[in-house]
């Protein structure tokens, strides 16, 4: 759908917040995607790979440095969180593993501001006293 994309100079652009759905549609297909990050922080990228097979992502910054990869097996979801600073361009490398693709079943890429939500549990004595907290977070 998003073709040609298959370089970094072939990049199909997409926004935050927003599901591209595509195939990996042969053995030598390989699917790149650009954005620039809109804030500096924390970006989660989410691939859910078609069931029965192994497609892999990796990240690259706007010098084709590498940042991050979802290396999953057969048929994982993929999340990947990475730091980025706002105006920063951002590159986005979808493959299949082994050979992998297929015409009929697509992946879906997600890229979003990641949030760490954080709850803290306090702990007391009998009394009352505050003897000590726990910090969860997903």
């Amino acid at each position: 759908s998003y073709e040609p994309n298959d370089t970094n100079t072939t990049a199909f652009p997409i926004l935050m917040n927003t599901n591209y759905s595509t195939y990996i549609g042969s053995a030598s297909d390989v699917d790149f995607y650009t954005y620039q990050a809109v804030h500096t922080g924390i970006d989660e990228l989410t691939l859910t790979v078609p069931s029965g097979k192994n497609y892999d992502v990796y990240i690259y910054d706007q010098n084709m440095k590498f940042l991050a990869s979802g290396l999953g097996t057969t048929g994982d979801t993929e999340k990947v969180i990475f730091k980025v600073s706002q105006g920063q361009r951002i590159y986005v490398k979808v493959v299949g593993v082994n050979g992998h693709y297929s015409t009929t079943a697509t992946y879906t890429l997600r890229v979003s501001q990641y949030s760490l939500n954080t709850t803290i549990q306090y702990q007391y004595d009998n009394n009352g006293n505050l003897i000590g907290s726990i910090i969860m977070s997903n």
